[in-house]
């Protein structure tokens, strides 16, 4: 949700990635310095189970962000065969 808000709140001018990139960028992560969150993805990726629940993560994000970047790009939310909203927010999620 936070990184929705934030996504949200970028400026208009913004383009689609690089509002999501930004959004990122500047969503607070509280106590986590670039060493610890290296430390943290490693430790999610090495073992399955977390690999596992760190995917339906960024799955729910990709259902939460993809909105807006469709907006960005001006596209129809009902429509069902223009993927590059979809594309963009896996991309930068991966």
């Amino acid at each position: 949700e936070l990184i929705r808000k934030e996504l949200e709140a970028r400026p208009a001018t913004e383009d689609a990635w690089t509002a999501l990139l930004n959004a990122l960028r500047h969503t607070p992560r509280p106590g986590q310095d670039d060493a610890t969150t290296l430390q943290i993805s490693k430790m999610l990726y090495g073992t399955p189970s977390l690999r596992a629940r760190s995917l339906e993560k960024h799955l729910h994000w990709q259902a939460l962000l993809t909105p807006e970047i469709r907006r960005r790009l001006g596209v129809a939310p009902d429509d069902e065969h223009d993927l590059r909203a979809d594309a963009i927010v896996a991309c930068v999620l991966t």
